[in-house]
């Protein structure tokens, strides 16, 4: 078993590690001059006792879920914006992205951790926004906008094994809930059972005597082979696949698919079902006491409406579409706007059925024929329109009579219909909020108006200022003397992501600053991404995705020597200029943001120096090695990751590296520990980093302004 699974699958140490340890630093084993080391005292960094938890993070990554419960839109897309503070104030946007009725904004961003709250933004399909302030009080934010404003928050994140289900939403409360894995579900009367999974199974249902089956299988797939119910709403959860060949929802009965619904027969549909994902039937019959409401996306081959089907978003009927009497397609836009529904072949109905359409304008496209017979009943028949309201019937069919519509209903294709999660299609026409790509982002709420691959921008922590500052020690696995110059680089990211919240390229900046050690140091960031999932379509010459790594891998140089002749961490001594590597590279069929955030990522250097070599990587604290670390290093000199079971610790829990969210960070010069050259350092980290958030600020009133380099 390699050390990145043994660490997963170990536990965190129990008890609390107190060190007193010596006097002098470890000046034997620094890769600087020891001349510059006579000042250390015997309260040294290694006397700074810290608790189990404490991860050396001066920024904190927080998770949000963004909803909307705006009704007044259907599926189309709502914009999400994160401030660092109200944008009426002079407030940065950090992040942003889409979301619908159905689908949150999930997103992971980095803050500060002296950051209290930030500013949201909800801005709706019609361009009005709404915003609020959320305090930041935990690590996982989970809120929803309704017309108005807020609508619900929550702080703590639902967690544990089967009560997570309790959360889950349109499932009643009034009765006890049974949890079960039982593929032979027998349901006592009114019962309601939770039928959870994490493999593919086929189920039986016996169910007579009326309840709530909610069945839950995240990303696998639920075939219901024997099927006796009567009186049984049933509740398809998010990402969960269920099959049957056929099924009845009798009177009395709803249905909600939250996931995918896959019938390769008939559906007699007598009750109510409500789809709000994807829905894929053979025939659809809707009985005169049945009623669809397709939220989302609904196929089917042939469809006979008996009674009402309300459509808010796309509907296929790939053969045939038969509305009989007393039958109705409702096509219901939004605001700006419309439905969509397609069939091949429209046929006669018995006596009169009807398309309606209310809101924006929707689209009823018939791909093949329509009915001779039809056609000639609404020619010679007063009162029969077969399209009525706000519709665009949109046919190669010529001749249509008069009497087919009925105003506003005309004969065209020109309805507007904006491209979305739910809606596959985009069509012409004009919005008043203009979606110039059709990506279903309107023009003022997306950063690239004229690309319907992009959407998005969102920027790790102090991007407008610069960025963020990673010191590093070059001496693992020995300590060396904790000044912190070694090697100093800022960075800062953009992540732009498309219309559905995935990243599709990365554009990062990078500085070497100093290079205050004796030693030759390469440098490298490890990225959330597959390898091959990333191509670089802008670099400077030596900058290369690295071979051999399972995951993506930038490399920025493998010497800082010969990028910089003098360290920059010697008052008075000759100064090297900083060394920039703007970066861009392109990610294919990438994550959505919510795993990949705009976060420092895993950056590391390593001791290229003759007798050392790649495998002498030096990471953040508790952060993974890639690849082409030497395994065999941990554990010795001064390591201490195994016993720890963290990554890249000392046995008085010290890091390797510090990360500080700003860009111009004055670190230490030649020979000073960062705790003399930052006075609060200690009281930080003794604190758990509760106390002296900002230590690392020379206006904190912490800092020893003459062991802080600045360059004269």
């Amino acid at each position: 078993m390699n050390i990145g699974t043994w660490a997963l699958k170990t536990f965190y140490m129990k008890s609390n590690l107190l060190s007193v340890l010596v006097a002098v630093l470890l000046l034997s084993v620094s890769c600087k001059k020891t001349d510059n080391h006579a000042d250390a005292t015997t309260t040294g960094i290694d006397g700074i006792a810290v608790s189990d938890s404490f991860d050396w993070n001066t920024t904190s990554e927080i998770n949000f879920s963004i909803g909307t419960s705006d009704s007044r839109f259907k599926n189309l897309l709502h914009t999400i914006y994160i401030y660092d503070q109200n944008p009426n104030t002079g407030g940065k946007i950090l992040a942003k992205g889409s979301a619908t009725l159905i689908r949150p904004f999930n997103t992971k961003v980095a803050f500060a951790k002296a950051t209290k709250s930030v500013y949201i933004v909800k801005s709706a399909p019609n361009g009005l926004k709404t915003g609020e302030l959320v305090t930041l009080n935990s690590v996982n934010i989970s809120i929803s906008f309704g017309e108005s404003g807020l609508t619900k928050t929550s702080y703590a994140p639902v967690s544990g094994t089967k009560t997570k289900y309790l959360s889950y939403t349109n499932f009643p409360t009034n009765n006890p809930i049974r949890f079960t894995d039982d593929p032979n579900i027998v349901m006592k009367a009114k019962e309601q059972v939770y039928f959870f999974s994490e493999k593919d199974v086929t189920i039986d249902v016996e169910a007579n005597s009326g309840g709530v089956l909610k069945i839950y299988a995240p990303n696998h797939k639920i075939n219901i082979r024997n099927f006796n119910h009567t009186n049984l709403d049933v509740i398809i959860s998010d990402t969960t696949t269920v099959t049957l060949n056929s099924a009845e929802i009798k009177a009395n009965e709803d249905w909600i698919n939250d996931g995918t619904l896959e019938i390769s027969g008939k559906l007699d549909l007598k009750g109510t079902i409500t789809n709000n994902k994807s829905a894929s039937i053979g025939f659809l019959q809707i009985n005169a006491s049945g009623v669809a409401n397709n939220n989302c996306r609904l196929f089917t081959d042939d469809l006979q409406a008996d009674n009402i089907l309300n459509n808010y978003n796309y509907a296929i009927a790939k053969n045939t579409t038969r509305i009989n009497s007393n039958g109705r397609i409702n096509l219901i836009g939004g605001k700006n706007s419309g439905a969509y529904f397609e069939t091949k072949d429209l046929l006669k109905g018995s006596n009169k059925g009807q398309v309606f359409g209310t809101n924006a304008t929707s689209l009823f496209k018939i791909t093949g024929s329509i009915d001779a017979n039809l056609l000639l009943d609404t020619k010679q028949m007063k009162n029969s329109q077969i399209v009525a309201g706000t519709v665009n019937l949109c046919t190669s069919v010529e001749n249509i009579p008069e009497g087919f519509f009925s105003a506003p209903a005309v004969l065209s294709c020109d309805a507007f219909i904006a491209k979305s999660d739910c809606m596959p299609v985009s069509n012409g026409g004009s919005s008043p909020d203009k979606d110039s790509d059709g990506d279903g982002v309107i023009d003022q709420d997306d950063d690239y108006k004229d690309d319907k691959t992009k959407a998005y921008n969102t920027y790790s922590v102090n991007y407008n200022a610069g960025g963020s500052t990673l010191a590093f020690e070059d001496n693992w696995p020995a300590k060396g003397d904790y000044d912190l110059n070694d090697l100093v680089i800022s960075y800062r990211y953009m992540v732009v992501t498309n219309a559905e919240n995935k990243v599709v390229e990365l554009n990062a900046k990078y500085s070497l600053i100093a290079t205050g050690a004796d030693y030759i140091n390469g440098a490298g960031i490890q990225f959330p991404l597959i390898a091959g999932q990333a191509k670089l379509i802008k670099a400077p010459a030596g900058v290369y995705i690295e071979d051999k790594q399972d995951s993506v891998v930038l490399i920025l140089f493998n010497d800082s020597r010969k990028l910089q002749a003098t360290g920059n961490t010697v008052p008075g001594s000759p100064v090297s200029a900083k060394v920039d590597f703007n970066i861009t590279f392109e990610v294919k069929d990438g994550p959505e943001i919510k795993n990949f955030g705009a976060v420092s990522y895993n950056p590391f250097i390593w001791n290229a120096t003759n007798g050392f070599g790649r495998g002498y990587e030096t990471h953040l604290f508790g952060k993974n090695p890639t690849n082409l670390a030497n395994k065999e290093l941990f554990g010795t000199k001064d390591d201490y990751s195994k016993p720890n079971h963290r990554y890249y610790s000392t046995k008085e829990k010290l890091p390797w590296v510090i990360e500080v969210p700003i860009a111009d960070f004055g670190y230490p010069i030649e020979g000073k520990r960062i705790d003399q050259a930052y006075t609060n350092f200690s009281e930080w980290a003794r604190s758990s980093g509760n106390n002296n958030l900002e230590w690392y600020k020379i206006l904190s009133g912490g800092a020893n302004n003459d062991f802080i380099y600045t360059a004269k």
